[in-house]
């Protein structure tokens, strides 16, 4: 018999979200002003997994190295509440390498407290 422990201080929640996300960089001769789409896999109320692009090579290195945040925008179903959070890269995982798009691990950076506290409560009234 196997068991598999959780480490997570947070539960995650599997539910499909669409996020808006747009990358902020300390470098000024990378601009990315565009906000982008991309579907969330899971959320908790410390941090995400989405599957979104990333669209140029520069940027995946610069996120890498820590560099650049992601600033999210988060609809949360059933009252369309829309938080904001800013996260920081954790880790990722190539999913189509022709179109750039990579499963992301989100850690929240900077979320103020109603907004977590809205998604903590998005998170368990969705548990079951």
């Amino acid at each position: 018999m196997s068991y598999f422990i959780e480490r997570r201080k947070h539960f995650r929640l599997a539910k499909e979200l669409t996020i808006r996300y747009k990358f902020i960089t300390q470098n000024f001769d990378i601009k990315y002003e565009q906000f982008y789409e991309a579907t969330a896999k899971n959320i908790s109320a410390t941090g995400i997994l989405l599957k979104a692009k990333i669209p140029s090579p520069e940027l995946l290195s610069e996120m890498i190295l820590k560099k650049v945040l992601i600033l999210l925008e988060i609809v949360l179903l059933k009252n369309n509440t829309t938080i904001k959070a800013t996260a920081q890269l954790r880790w990722l995982e190539s999913v189509d390498v022709n179109n750039n798009i990579f499963n992301i691990g989100l850690k929240f950076v900077d979320i103020s407290q109603k907004d977590k506290n809205l998604l903590t409560e998005f998170i368990l009234n969705n548990i079951y």
